[in-house]
């Protein structure tokens, strides 16, 4: 999701204070991306691939934010070893030639690769040079750097197959309804089944959360990264802009793993912080903006009862 409102300046690479022997230290501000042309008719613009991996994101961004849980998580922006940007610094924005070059879908996030390192697709294919799609970027993450910070693997095969599960849940049946709790140009009844959608698969997923502080009990997966950035935009949106009373109180299990990610998870207080700020941004100064502004506000108000769950 990419809102020029929420769109926040930031560092390029993070503090090195967490660097350990034999990482790399964090290089000098990075040059601005360059351009060269391409032989391919799919790309009429080719980025250069920078000096570190880098992720192009917006804090406001539940998919993003998975993403940004594993980095900080792992220590890796901190450690140097992997840089953050906005998707203006390459090539001007989600829809320049040299962002869709990389990603034809031109969405966020986008992982470009560090100088050197492609994937294995076809000759000359700029694609090569980048990843995209959230759960494939994780992935990625945790099989490049395994030995540093937590692993994310789960303990037993039955424990990978519930947080392959819940991932699969998430991105397939619940992230289609999201735009419901924020985009325009929704009639009232798609509006309000998208919601009903919703609340259904969070007591899919309450059935499926173990109890623990995390999504399989107390292992690090990587189910832990894909539902609570989700949980945020549905704490943050839905009682407040949707009438949802008692939302954590139908909901145990998926309170008790919220309240550990956000409050004794250090990389998931961060990834809160940042998506909040951003819901706030969406907000604007007299607390409504964005849901005053395109309308779903007023439809909440004749008939508030067909939103609430």
């Amino acid at each position: 999701m990419a809102t020029a409102g929420c769109l926040k300046s930031r560092p390029l690479v993070g503090k090195s204070s967490h660097a350990r022997a034999g990482r790399p230290s964090a290089p000098p501000s990075r040059p601005r991306l360059t351009t060269t042309t391409t032989a391919t008719a799919s790309a009429a613009a080719r980025p250069l691939q920078p000096p570190l991996p880098t992720l192009y994101d917006v804090p406001v961004s539940n998919y993003c934010a998975r993403v940004r849980y594993v980095l900080y998580s792992k220590g890796l922006v901190d450690g140097g070893l992997v840089a953050l940007d906005k998707p203006s610094a390459l090539g001007g924005g989600l829809q320049s030639p040299e962002y869709k070059a990389l990603n034809p879908h031109a969405k966020m996030p986008l992982f470009h690769l560090a100088s050197g390192t492609r994937l294995p697709v076809g000759s000359g294919s700029p694609q090569g040079d980048a990843l995209y799609e959230a759960d494939g970027i994780v992935r990625y993450i945790l099989a490049k750097w395994p030995a540093i910070g937590p692993s994310f693997a789960p303990p037993t095969p039955e424990a990978g197959a519930l947080s392959d599960l819940c991932i699969k849940v998430m991105d397939t049946y619940l992230f289609p309804h999201q735009g419901c709790m924020y985009k325009g140009g929704m009639e009232p009844g798609a509006r309000a089944a998208g919601l009903a959608a919703i609340a259904g698969e969070l007591e899919v997923l309450e059935g499926l959360l173990s109890g623990g502080p995390r999504v399989v009990g107390e292992a690090w997966t990587p189910a832990d990264a894909s539902l609570f950035p989700t949980l945020v935009f549905c704490e943050q949106i839905l009682p407040k802009h949707f009438g949802w009373e008692g939302f954590w109180d139908k909901r145990p299990r998926l309170a008790a793993h919220y309240k550990h990610m956000s409050q004794a998870d250090p990389a998931g207080k961060k990834v809160v912080e940042e998506i909040v700020g951003g819901l706030a941004a969406w907000e604007g100064a007299e607390g409504g903006g964005r849901w005053e502004a395109l309308g779903i506000a007023g439809q909440v108000r004749d008939d508030p009862g067909a939103f609430r769950h």
